[in-house]
């Protein structure tokens, strides 16, 4: 059986767009501490094939939150190693919960991977970001109104809420973030990207068990 206290995440940071996804993913390690989870952290270099593989063997970690690049059947790492592939190694996704904030890896590896259940998107997971804070990810507004909904993701689940939950409660909180956008109070920098936060809504999937938790 998993270890349902055990978490594990993978944040490569090698360039600004995971540079973002590294320092946003710094706050649900801190709130799975605090509710007292294990956490192996795959930080930077360590993000990759030979750390996921050997984490995952000795650990048995029930959740699992990728974050980083995607294809249609593979997560990547540091330095874009295909660290998990469909028909290749996802037989390390067996029994446990995935989020992969990963583009189009819910395409084929999550509609047809071996995990519990996997949330994850169809297509590009995008966000957007002012680039005088590139030095500076969790004080950009902007990103916030991408990166939160997607952190929702992962503290539902850390929540002991099911999967069906989690997706939910990040796809509300995208829409209302959408809405606002869109308003007339939203700043025309808002305006002009909030399509794309319309489209991580629909391309945001779940497959398996929808009432699969922790």
């Amino acid at each position: 059986m998993t270890n349902n206290k055990v978490v594990l995440v993978t944040r490569p940071d090698d360039d600004s767009t995971l540079n973002f996804l590294y320092h946003w993913t710094e706050d649900i390690i801190t709130f799975a501490e605090k509710r007292g989870f294990t956490l192996l952290d795959l930080s930077g270099a360590k993000s990759n094939k030979k750390y996921l593989e050997s984490y995952i063997s000795k650990n048995n970690p029930g959740l699992i939150l990728f974050n980083g690049h995607g294809t249609k059947d593979s997560i990547l790492g540091y330095d874009e190693e295909t660290i998990v592939k469909l028909h290749i190694n996802d037989n390390v996704l067996i029994n446990r919960i995935v989020y992969a904030r990963s583009c189009e890896s819910g395409k084929e590896l999550g509609r047809e991977g071996k995990a519990k259940a996997f949330i994850g998107y169809e297509w590009n997971f995008i966000f957007y970001y002012n680039q005088n804070n590139v030095s500076h990810p969790k004080k950009d507004k902007l990103a916030k109104r991408f990166l939160e909904p997607s952190n929702l993701v992962s503290t539902t689940l850390l929540k002991h809420k099911t999967v069906n939950e989690a997706d939910t409660r990040s796809k509300k909180l995208m829409l209302k973030y959408y809405f606002e956008m869109m308003s007339s109070n939203g700043t025309y920098e808002e305006q002009k990207v909030a399509s794309f936060l319309w489209s991580n809504i629909a391309g945001q999937r779940l497959y398996g068990n929808p009432e699969a938790h922790i």
